[in-house]
C-alpha cells in the first residue's frame, strides 16, 4: 500500500509539473488556448474525432454511402457522454478521471515503477486522454482485463474485453492475441482447462463487435455500416505498405510518430524472443505468470501490422495516428515497465536492440533517399531532421539500457512540454493524430 501511495503522490507532482509547463508556455503566447476552462464553451476542443463523436451524441448515429459519416466510430463513449449531459469541457475532465482510474490500477496491481510512471505521463499523444476522444474510457475498460490477468479473475477479464470492445474495434487485434496467449501457455496439463476459457473470451469479444454492427444497422439500416466507412472514406484497406513512411503535418508529427512506431518494433522482438525461449529451450521465464504482459506485447505487435498494412498511402504509407494507437493505451505502459524493472534483454543486448531499431525506423522514413526526396524543405535540413529523431531514440534507448533516471526525468520534462504543445495544436484544429 505505501508503495501505491507513492505512486499517486507521483502522478499528483506530475500534473502540478503539468500546470508550471502550461503557465510557461501561456506567458510565452503558445498555450493561450490550452487551459481546462477555455472561453467559447470549450469548442476549441471539438476538433477532428472529437466532433464526430458529438455529432453522435447529440444526432445518434447517420450514415451516408457517398461521403464520411459518424458510423465510423463506436458508440460507448458518445453513449456514455450523452446520459452524462456534459459539454466538451466537462466530458475531458470526465476523461480524465477515467484515465486516472486505469493508472491507478495499473500502478496498485502491476507496481510501476515511480520514474517510469512519470515517463509514461508526459508522452506527448497523453493529451489525448483528456480531451473528447474515446481513448481514456478505453485505456480505463483495458486497465480492467490487463488487472483480471494479473488477478487470474474470469470476470474481470470478461468485463474488461467485453466494454473496451464496444469502446473501439478491437477484434481484429484482441483474437490474435488471445490465440496468441493460448499457444505460448499451450501444454497437455493445462489443455482442457485453457481452451475453454479462451474460448469464452474470444466468444465475448465477437459479441461486443456485433452488437455494435446490429446496433449501427438498427439506426441506419446498413450493415457493417462501421467497415464500410473505414475502408472506403478513411482508405483503412488492405495493402502492402509503401516506403518510406510518411505522415501528415511531416514536420510536427513524424518524430513522434515514429518513436511510437518504434516501441510496436520492440513488442514485435521481445515477442520473437519470448516465443524462440518458448520453443527452442522449453523456457517460459520471459513471460512467466505473467499473461497481462504478454497480452500487451501482442496487441503492441498487431498494431505495428495494423499500420503497416491499413493505413492509407500518402504517397508512402501513412503514420498518422500512431502515436495515438501505441502511446495512450495500457498495453504500452505494461511494456514500459516490463523493460525497465525486469531488464530482459542484457546491457549488450539492448545495445544491439537499440542499433538495429534506429537505423530501421530511419531507413524506413526516409533516410537513404534524403537528398533526392527531402522531407524538410532542404537536403541540409532533411538530415538535421533525422539527426533530432535519432537522437531522441538514442537517449530512449540509452535510459532504459543504464536505468538512467537522470536522463528519464529529462526526456520527461521535454516531453511535458511537447505534450502540452501538441493540445495548443489540436485546439487551433491542426492535424496531431
Amino acid at each position: 500500500m505505501e508503495n501505491f501511495l507513492l505512486k499517486k503522490s507521483n502522478f499528483l507532482i506530475h500534473f502540478f509539473f503539468l500546470f508550471l509547463a502550461l503557465l510557461g508556455l501561456s506567458l510565452l503566447g503558445y498555450a493561450i488556448h490550452v487551459p481546462f476552462f477555455p472561453g467559447g464553451g470549450g469548442g476549441g476542443y471539438l476538433q477532428w474525432d472529437a466532433g464526430w463523436y458529438y455529432s453522435i451524441k447529440m444526432n445518434g448515429y447517420q450514415f451516408n454511402p457517398a461521403a464520411q459519416s459518424n458510423t465510423g466510430f463506436f458508440p460507448l463513449f458518445p453513449m456514455i457522454w450523452k446520459l452524462s449531459g456534459l459539454g466538451p469541457r466537462g466530458i475531458s475532465i470526465l476523461n480524465l478521471a477515467f484515465f486516472t482510474g486505469g493508472i491507478f490500477l495499473l500502478a496498485w496491481q502491476f507496481k510501476i515503477d515511480k520514474y517510469i510512471l512519470l515517463f509514461y505521463l508526459s508522452l506527448p499523444a497523453i493529451f489525448f486522454n483528456y480531451i473528447p476522444y474515446s481513448e481514456a474510457l478505453f485505456f480505463f475498460t483495458a486497465s480492467i482485463f490487463l488487472v483480471g490477468f494479473k488477478r487470474n479473475s474470469i470476470w474481470l477479464i470478461g468485463i474488461g474485453l467485453f466494454l473496451s470492445s464496444l469502446a473501439r474495434a478491437t477484434a481484429i487485434f484482441y483474437i490474435p492475441t488471445l490465440l496468441g496467449l493460448c499457444i505460448y501457455y499451450f501444454s497437455k496439463d493445462n489443455f482442457r482447462r485453457m481452451l475453454p476459457k479462451y474460448g469464452i473470451y474470444v466468444l465475448i469479444v465477437l459479441i461486443a463487435f456485433f452488437l455494435v454492427i446490429f446496433y449501427q444497422w438498427t439506426i441506419t439500416g446498413k450493415w457493417f455500416a462501421y467497415t464500410f466507412q473505414q475502408i472506403n472514406f478513411w482508405d483503412h484497406g488492405i495493402r502492402f505498405p509503401k516506403f518510406p513512411l510518411t505522415d501528415w503535418y511531416v514536420i510536427d508529427n513524424l518524430w513522434h510518430d515514429t518513436f511510437a512506431l518504434g516501441l510496436s518494433v520492440i513488442a514485435l522482438i521481445l515477442l520473437g524472443f519470448a516465443f524462440f525461449r518458448r520453443w527452442f529451450k522449453k523456457d517460459l521465464k520471459v513471460f512467466e505468470d505473467d499473461p497481462a504482459s504478454l497480452f500487451s506485447v501482442f496487441f503492441l505487435t498487431g498494431l505495428l501490422f495494423y499500420v503497416l498494412l491499413f493505413h492509407p498511402d500518402h504517397d508512402g504509407t501513412s503514420l498518422l495516428s500512431t502515436s495515438r494507437y501505441i502511446c495512450c493505451v495500457p498495453f504500452t505502459l505494461i511494456l514500459f515497465n516490463k523493460l525497465w524493472v525486469e531488464r530482459i534483454f542484457s546491457a549488450q543486448g539492448m545495445t544491439y536492440l537499440a542499433i538495429g531499431v534506429i537505423i530501421l525506423l530511419l531507413v524506413s522514413i526516409g533516410l537513404t533517399n534524403f537528398y533526392a526526396k527531402p522531407i524538410n524543405g532542404t537536403p541540409f535540413r532533411s538530415l538535421e531532421y533525422f539527426g533530432f529523431i535519432g537522437s531522441y531514440l538514442f537517449l530512449f534507448f540509452y535510459a532504459f539500457r543504464n536505468r538512467n533516471f537522470p536522463l528519464l526525468m529529462g526526456l520527461y520534462g521535454i516531453q511535458l512540454i511537447f505534450q502540452l504543445f501538441e493540445l495548443y495544436r489540436f485546439t487551433q484544429g491542426q492535424w496531431v493524430g
